[in-house]
């Protein structure tokens, strides 16, 4: 399933790299993409290394300036066009379940929104440890430079919970391998960030899982670990924190199910309280 998700992938990038007929202009995230992703295999094989910085040109080949010497007139319509009506459909909703969408309108909650953006950011950075970058409040900066105000902050929640234990283990390889129950020869995938669109019968389901390992055997993935990285717990217990978020890792777990073929039963869930560093498993 996986191997024919990069498959449709990459014959999509190539369609769209392929039809333009005088240019073609290709604008990438400033920040480093995910390696399983377009954006990574741009910069790997046409910026060939050169850093991430916003409004360098990584790749340029041609006259920049050929579409403007195009001469001519523009073909004229000889017939109108009928414009069909359009109706809002009464199935076919698209859910987002992690809300990344939402609207929030007072200080208190953009706040909330500021600092779980740069959490996220931070956590993103790391693959089987637990040790933030150095200079990470500068990386923080450079990526959102409008939440500066939030920086100081968000730094002092994550030098404190990447010293607790649950979530040491939660990044951690070894113990990784051991809730997955991985056996010889059995490989590791790691995935971060990770887009998803799936189908669930009457509804679009979209959105982003935080972190993502899945267990390969004899190359083909058989089960999975979705952790979800959650900074709003106040006064509730870790479990009531967690338990207010289980219909949207139920989705994560659908969708995972759907685009990597694992049965339901071997996918778990966990939520991961940053401010506690409890790992929560639903």
């Amino acid at each position: 399933a996986r191997q024919s998700q990069l498959q449709e992938a990459l014959s999509v990038l190539y369609v769209a790299m392929t039809r333009a007929r005088r240019s073609l202009i290709m604008i990438l995230p400033a920040k480093k993409p995910p390696e399983a992703s377009a954006a990574h295999l741009l910069l790997h094989t046409l910026g060939e290394g050169q850093p991430v910085t916003p409004g360098a040109t990584l790749h340029e080949r041609g006259d920049a300036g050929c579409p403007a010497l195009i001469s001519g007139e523009p073909d004229t319509l000889s017939k109108e066009a009928k414009v069909p009506q359009l109706s809002i459909p009464s199935v076919g909703v698209v859910q987002t379940p992690s809300h990344h969408s939402a609207i929030f309108s007072t200080e208190a909650s953009f706040r909330a929104r500021s600092i779980g953006t740069l959490v996220h950011f931070a956590f993103e950075q790391l693959e089987w440890s637990a040790d933030l970058p150095p200079g990470i409040e500068e990386l923080l900066a450079r990526e959102y430079p409008r939440l500066s105000p939030f920086i100081d902050e968000t730094v002092k929640l994550l030098a404190e919970a990447v010293q607790e234990p649950g979530l040491r283990a939660t990044l951690d390889r070894t113990e990784a391998e051991q809730r997955l129950g991985k056996c010889d020869g059995d490989q590791l995938v790691l995935e971060r960030e990770v887009p998803f669109c799936c189908n669930t019968g009457d509804d679009l389901l979209n959105g982003i899982i935080d972190r993502l390992v899945i267990l390969e055997r004899d190359g083909g993935p058989i089960a999975a670990e979705v952790i979800d990285f959650k900074t709003d717990q106040i006064n509730e217990s870790s479990q009531q924190t967690a338990e207010k978020h289980a219909d949207q890792m139920e989705s994560y777990r659908l969708a995972v199910s759907s685009t990597w073929g694992i049965e339901p039963d071997r996918i778990d869930c966990r939520v991961l309280l940053v401010k506690s560093g409890e790992l929560v498993t639903l």
